[in-house]
């Protein structure tokens, strides 16, 4: 993958999608743990919220993709949506390609739904 690392040291991975469109992803660099369990987060931006709170209809709208999700799920950042997979921080590259997929063609997707733009 070609990315830069920004200055919290994550990457930051930007693709071209389908129909023209781009969609940027991160990879962050540090790694959470629960109990024995390490997980980095993959993830990607969807939504920008314009006085940084949500309307009820997009947050419920994102709720429910985040039920019917195989793989993670909405967050609040600030005043972005982000679509976020954590997966084990000794993933194979396999495993991370399937990640980056995901999060690439979901948050992608929910972008065009929600704001018809192609901002990130």
């Amino acid at each position: 993958y070609q990315y830069e690392v920004d200055d919290d040291g994550d990457y930051k991975l930007a693709f071209d999608m389908d129909e023209g469109r781009s969609q940027l992803a991160f990879v962050i660099s540090a790694v959470e743990s629960f109990g024995e369990m390490k997980v980095r987060e993959v993830w990607a931006p969807a939504y920008r919220a314009t006085d940084g709170e949500f309307p009820a209809k997009i947050a419920n709208r994102l709720l429910e993709d985040s039920h019917s999700s195989k793989l993670g799920g909405w967050v609040k950042q600030g005043d972005m949506a982000v679509f976020v997979v954590k997966l084990a921080a000794d993933a194979s590259p396999s495993q991370l390609d399937d990640a980056l997929d995901f999060v690439l063609r979901t948050a992608d997707q929910m972008e065009l739904e929600l704001t018809g733009k192609d901002e990130f």
